[in-house]
């Protein structure tokens, strides 16, 4: 068996991370322009969403797919960031290569193992930084900079605020400012409706995010603004049948069962087969089957039942005993549905009709109505919980690609609020005298930490970051400090060309940069780039917020995904092993 060996070098990554930025810079801020994706099936997609784009690629070098997955990652935690990873780690590698590139000219002969145990040094200096420096002296540093939230019932209003400026920045350039306006009110009025208690809010969001598809319905066909918030939710299938009278009552509440079996099959206790030899043994069984289902829908009845859902589809015969019964059906509901709705009801789905139905299988909602939007029919049913105001966000889009965007901003907003109430991240390692700083006590009472956007908490690593430059004597450990200084600016510095002002014509992102400098000392670090005229002011009362944990996090993985990348020496392509014996035998 043969395996090609290829090296991998500073160069070729770093061409990668160019042609990935090339594609993804100009869509960074809130003037980011946006990218038309044509799918091989014919499908259009225009976003400025950078994990969307990236994911459409489909790249072959395998040094591409590893940046990728690796901000594929990141962004399903902290729902943003991706773009910012790419410039980060571009300019990381760009200042490595040049770094490199400047010890080999100073020495008197090109050796490449001495490249290469530069760096490894360069990788332990890294991973230093990453594991001592970043959770002490930098995180001490944001959190200087940045504002604290406790989150409790009695500063609901501050909550709020808050977290309408954290969405609000999480939708930037993504959307327009007025339809991202919209959608921001949208996700504001989901959570005040949604969560009965602000102390609870972290956990609620927690539950929301991992069945969001649950919690967020898309609508094709329908205008933007027709999106809303519904009270329950919505089952996205039709009846099959429904009870008498159906409309009269469908205000009245209404109780319902979850069935994960087939009402026309049932199981024996033991495996058996069933030897049938005459008219009158085939008429007898179908009477016993018949009778079960009679005996269940009796059950039903008696419990007040006026709902079944199911994940399975139900045979004629049944549909028809259900309504002669007085109960309505939906089939062929989706087995995640079925646990949705078990887990918010706190009830025990049926996995067979001859088990005894008691109220633990029963739930009751407000109402079951059915409903029409656009050309999409839901059953909309109005259950309720004792630990959650079950509401439900209904996207509406013009055509499939804008409602998927609009889908994607409205995810990726809660899981930026979630990672905002992630203060113990950032806050475990750290001494009483640094937690002082904020008369911050961990785990005293939920919190939540945010930074001014546009750039500041970029500039405060700069300004850090040059500091310890100045005190390291490990020449390695120098070049870290200095390296990673350089290739924070990328985010502001892109943000200020994205601007497209006459500001950004007349001063060079160099004059801004010194402008900041000489405000660091008055007005403190909350100074940052305007990314919509290029002005610097002060992102805090703009109302521009990024959550304190997300811009760590952004740190930590592309300094994780660094260190990974300086240690690859080669690439080794293996064939596809044939199973014979013989090929097994010569491994």
């Amino acid at each position: 068996m043969t395996m090609d060996s290829v090296g991998v070098d500073i160069p070729t990554c770093v061409s990668i991370c160019k042609s990935l930025e090339n594609i993804v810079k100009k869509s960074i801020g809130p003037n980011a322009l946006h990218t038309m994706i044509s799918t091989a099936t014919g499908k259009v997609l225009i976003t400025s969403d950078g994990l969307t784009i990236l994911k459409s690629l489909h790249l072959s070098h395998p040094i591409g797919r590893m940046i990728v997955d690796a901000v594929t990652s990141h962004h399903r935690i902290t729902g943003n960031n991706s773009k910012s990873f790419i410039l980060l780690l571009t300019e990381l590698l760009k200042q490595i290569q040049h770094f490199t590139e400047k010890s080999t000219s100073q020495s008197n002969f090109i050796d490449r193992s001495g490249s290469r145990q530069d760096l490894i040094r360069l990788a332990h200096a890294f991973h230093k930084l990453q594991i001592e420096i970043l959770p002490r002296g930098i995180v001490v540093d944001l959190l200087k900079s940045s504002t604290v939230t406790s989150v409790n019932q009695e500063t609901h209003r501050n909550v709020k605020t808050t977290y309408q400026a954290i969405i609000t920045t999480s939708m930037a350039g993504k959307l327009n400012p007025q339809t991202s306006e919209i959608f921001m009110n949208l996700v504001c009025d989901f959570l005040s409706t949604s969560v009965k208690e602000t102390g609870c809010l972290y956990a609620n969001l927690m539950q929301i995010i991992e069945m969001f598809e649950q919690f967020c319905v898309e609508v094709v066909g329908l205008p933007m603004s027709e999106s809303r918030i519904l009270e329950g939710i919505l089952l996205q299938q039709d009846f099959a049948v429904t009870e008498d009278n159906f409309i009269e009552h469908s205000d009245d509440p209404c109780k319902f069962i979850l069935v994960d079996c087939n009402l026309s099959e049932f199981k024996p206790d033991v495996d058996s087969t069933l030897n049938l030899e005459t008219q009158s043994q085939l008429t007898k069984a179908l009477e016993f089957k018949s009778k079960i289902m009679m005996r269940f829908l009796q059950q039903c009845q008696s419990q007040g039942v006026r709902l079944i859902v199911s994940t399975q589809r139900f045979s004629e015969m049944a549909l028809f005993l259900c309504k002669k019964f007085g109960i309505s059906v939906t089939h062929c509901a989706p087995e995640d549905t079925i646990l949705h709705l078990a887990s918010l009801c706190e009830l025990f789905p049926i996995y067979d009709i001859q088990e005894c139905l008691t109220s633990e299988n029963v739930g009751v909602a407000k109402f079951c109505q059915l409903l029409t939007l656009g050309a999409h029919r839901f059953i909309h049913l109005g259950v309720q919980s004792e630990k959650l105001n079950i509401h439900q966000i209904v996207v509406c889009g013009p055509i499939h690609g804008l409602c998927r965007q609009y889908y994607n901003c409205v995810l990726n907003s809660v899981k930026s609020l979630k990672t905002w109430l992630q203060s113990e991240m950032v806050l475990r390692d750290l001494s009483p005298s640094e937690l002082s700083i904020k008369k911050l006590t961990p785990g005293k009472q939920p919190i939540g930490i945010c930074i001014p956007g546009g750039g500041v908490a970029e500039f405060v690593m700069y300004k850090t970051l040059q500091i310890l430059k100045d005190s390291e004597s490990d020449a390695y450990l120098k070049a870290a400090y200095s390296i990673l200084g350089e290739a924070v600016l990328s985010i502001p510095r892109t943000i200020h060309e994205n601007s497209n002002s006459s500001e950004y014509k007349q001063k060079s992102f160099i004059c801004r940069l010194l402008e900041i400098k000489s405000l660091w000392d008055i007005e403190g670090f909350a100074m940052g780039v305007n990314g919509r005229n290029g002005q610097i002011c002060n992102m805090a009362e703009l109302g521009v917020l990024d959550p304190l944990v997300s811009k760590v996090m952004l740190l930590n993985d592309v300094l994780s995904l660094i260190q990974q990348i300086l240690r690859i020496e080669s690439m080794i392509s293996v064939p596809t092993l044939k199973s014979s014996q013989s090929d097994l035998q010569n491994l």
